[in-house]
């Protein structure tokens, strides 16, 4: 590319007002000629003030026409002019410098997608479940990248050419999760792009601080990962687990709990990774039981 390339930042947002206008901030300041780059953020049904702080930090605005985050990210790229698509989540804050080098990993012709690294926002105060998690790299994006099927990347932090959007559509709105790590593997196997990744583009991301939420997103996540299996399962060598080898692995994970929280022991990690095993296990009998299929 000769020199900057155009670059839209696409920011999905649903209810975001105590933390949006922090990451607005963050993405206006970057050192990227400012003729140079959009802001937009795409709505996904907001009831608080999301959309009118979007307007008033400057960034364009666009409404979703359904919900789900891959239906956000899709306004925003349909209304993106940019040569480059750079994404990031409204609860998150881009460092310094990180812009340019998302954009500048595109010079070589062959990146289509790019991954920075997702680092945590560090709060005021950190609970014991936020420090679990930070130690654990619970977000981290260095994982995605090395997935065993495919390399990808969270879009809390993950640039795209324009051109595989053109070529292969957009993300797979049926999809609750997953629609990241779908889109790097239909690029990488329906074109010859190939996946970056660029760890000094960073973003900070929030932890979860509420078990209940985190029980949530792990279980949402999970209920993802049996939709990508089934539809990738012909081409994944990842079998799925068969009767006897999944009874053993959910009983020692209930007698682990049963341990853990029955007699209230004071192993406050080994309960944290306790919630985070029920609830992917929780995700994906209902992922398994919604789509018909055995990934238990």
């Amino acid at each position: 590319m000769a020199g900057e390339p155009f670059v839209s930042v696409v920011i999905p947002c649903l209810n975001e007002e105590e933390r949006l206008g922090a990451c607005l901030d963050s993405v206006f300041s970057q050192d990227y000629p400012r003729d140079r780059y959009e802001v937009i953020v795409a709505d996904n049904g907001s009831t608080d003030r999301s959309p009118a702080i979007a307007g008033e930090k400057g960034a364009v605005v666009v409404k979703a026409s359904r919900r789900g985050v891959a239906a956000a990210r899709n306004a925003g790229v349909s209304a993106a002019r940019g040569e480059i698509i750079v994404s990031i989540d409204a609860d998150c804050t881009a460092s310094p410098g990180w812009l340019r080098r998302m954009a500048a990993a595109f010079e070589d012709p062959a990146v289509g997608c790019v991954g920075g690294a997702i680092e945590p926002l560090q709060e005021r105060e950190t609970s014991e479940l936020q420090r679990f998690l930070v130690e654990k790299g619970y977000l981290a994006q260095d994982q995605h990248v090395r997935h065993p099927f495919l390399p990808m990347v969270a879009t809390a932090n993950a640039a795209y050419r324009h051109e595989v959007f053109d070529r292969i559509g957009l993300f797979d709105e049926s999809l609750r999760s997953g629609e990241d790590a779908d889109i790097c593997w239909r690029m990488q196997i329906e074109t010859d792009f190939r996946v970056v990744y660029v760890p000094e583009a960073v973003v900070l991301h929030p932890y979860e601080t509420d078990p209940r939420a985190l029980f949530r997103q792990k279980r949402v996540h999970a209920y993802g990962q049996v939709a990508l299996f089934k539809k990738y399962r012909g081409r994944m060598r990842e079998r799925a687990k068969g009767f006897k080898e999944t009874y053993w692995e959910y009983r020692s994970l209930l007698l682990r709990a049963l341990r853990l929280f029955v007699r209230k022991t004071g192993d406050i990690p080994g309960r944290n990774q306790v919630l985070l095993e029920v609830s992917w296990k929780f995700g994906l009998i209902h992922g398994s039981i919604a789509h018909r299929v055995w990934y238990v």
